[in-house]
């Protein structure tokens, strides 16, 4: 098939043959894309619902919230286990040093995410591990099936995306 390759001003500079596998960027998207670049690379990141730390903030409390977020920073690429980046269980004992809370604080905190269904305490074997809810935030955009069952009943994957509220408009 004969295609066209057309600059970013709309003009024909050389007539291609296109093949199994090549791509087609639509004018609409080279436009889009004009003006930005790729950010942080090697960088990773998770993917948060922008619903969901307000909805987070009406139901967990202050230290709650700060340990979810310090949890998300631990997220597994595969299967929403809370790792550190050489592929090793968080723990409760790492979790005290990295917190500086004290066993019964981190016990109350890690209790009240478990029952507001944003973690949960799983076995593999002889380890205990923390699993996080996908519904809440993960890393990349899939999801092992299991992870996926774990979590599919919680109110986080019932509950409806809100977007944030517009500014008030004012009178």
């Amino acid at each position: 098939m004969q295609g066209d390759l057309y600059s970013f001003n709309g003009e024909i500079f050389r007539s291609v043959e296109l093949r199994e596998g090549d791509r087609v960027i639509r004018k609409e998207s080279a436009d889009y894309l004009k003006g930005k670049m790729l950010f942080n690379q090697e960088e990773p990141f998770f993917l948060l619902r922008t619903d969901v730390p307000i909805k987070l903030s009406k139901v967990l409390t202050g230290k709650e919230l700060t340990l979810a977020l310090q949890l998300m920073t631990f997220l597994s690429i595969d299967g929403c286990v809370l790792k550190h980046e050489d592929g090793k269980l968080l723990t409760r004992s790492c979790l005290i040093e990295i917190t500086g809370k004290s066993d019964r604080t981190i016990d109350r905190l890690v209790t009240g995410l478990v029952k507001h269904e944003v973690i949960i305490k799983k076995r593999i074997g002889k380890n205990s591990c923390f699993v996080f809810n996908p519904w809440v935030a993960v890393m990349g955009n899939k999801v092992k099936s299991d992870v996926y069952d774990l979590f599919k009943d919680t109110r986080w994957a019932k509950e409806p995306f809100t977007p944030p509220l517009d500014a008030p408009t004012e009178e």
